[in-house]
């Protein structure tokens, strides 16, 4: 099979197209024919060697987070899926999805609806279950809660947007000038330019600030808060760690987390992109042999939605 490996961590150049076996299945996994997966921040922080202390040392790696395929052949232990399934697969920090075929376990993998495409469905396990997590299981999120967004047309932002509406908050999100007109249109109720207003000068505290992209200042971002609200970023730096301790003890609380993405919330996520009240949005695709120029891509900042890549 085709995969895309490292043998080193380094920049993307380090990315290489390798003919490799077809994984051995053990009784408990499934072997995945993968059709598209996708590149997010941490593929290319793991490959240049930022998140090495989860990852080791050891090579070569495959690298990728999530994808989407059909079932090819199953464990003689698995009861939940068959041959020719349409399943969502979570690598998730084992990564290896950048390959033409996956040995996973049935813990690991959602069932796709027939109505859900399979680009579609490669992108949830990461930012949509990451917003989803961050919104409900950390901000205890509720109806009529006033919820702020920063980072509100990257990646996690676009689902948090459009999953705070659904559970009936009013959204705040944060952009730049050229997303307002996306932002709004995912259904946001006040959007703050970032490039024009400072949103520490806001006459206004919120029960939840996600900050989707962590360039938030932990300690500023108080002041925007109510008490008994919550400030949540992705990004667990020593910084962040100790300042969610330091919360324990106030009525103001700062949780950092990486997300761990369940079957369970995939499939709800999945569901409701069949009911098309969860919008995917895309921005460039790739195919495999091009991964080095999409991760590039990817560390520019600059995408609008999902970078997805056909297997």
């Amino acid at each position: 099979m085709k995969a895309v490996i490292i043998n080193k961590y380094g920049s993307a150049d380090e990315l290489k197209v390798v003919e490799m076996p077809i994984p051995s299945i053990k009784a408990d996994e499934v072997l995945v024919k993968n059709y598209y997966t996708t590149v997010n921040p941490w593929d290319y922080k793991v490959r240049n060697g930022s998140m090495k202390f989860f990852t080791g040392n050891k090579f070569p790696k495959i690298l990728g987070t999530e994808s989407s395929g059909i079932i090819e052949e199953i464990g003689t232990n698995i009861h939940s899926f068959k041959k020719g399934d349409r399943v969502i697969a979570i690598t998730g920090m084992k990564i290896g999805s950048y390959s033409e075929y996956i040995a996973i376990s049935e813990t690991a993998i959602a069932k796709l609806p027939d109505n859900v495409s399979f680009q579609q469905g490669a992108t949830l396990p990461v930012v949509a279950s990451t917003a989803y997590n961050a919104l409900h299981q950390l901000g205890k999120l509720k109806k009529g809660d006033e919820v702020l967004i920063n980072g509100a047309y990257g990646g996690v932002g676009i689902a948090a947007v459009q999953l705070a509406k659904l559970a009936g908050a009013k959204v705040t999100a944060v952009c730049g000038t050229n997303n307002i007109e996306n932002v709004k249109a995912l259904g946001a109720d006040v959007i703050i330019d970032y490039t024009k207003q400072d949103i520490y000068m806001l006459n206004k505290q919120f029960d939840i600030v996600f900050d989707t992209v962590s360039t938030l200042d932990i300690s500023k971002t108080k002041i925007i808060i109510k008490k008994g609200g919550i400030m949540i970023n992705t990004l667990p730096t020593p910084k962040a760690m100790i300042a969610q301790l330091l919360s324990y003890f106030g009525s103001k609380k700062f949780k950092s987390f990486m997300n761990k993405p369940s079957p369970e919330n995939i499939e709800l996520l999945a569901k409701l992109v069949a009911e098309n009240k969860l919008k995917v949005i895309f921005d460039k695709e790739y195919n495999l042999d091009e991964l080095p120029e999409a991760h590039r891509y990817s560390e520019t900042g600059k995408a609008k939605g999902k970078i997805i890549i056909k297997v």
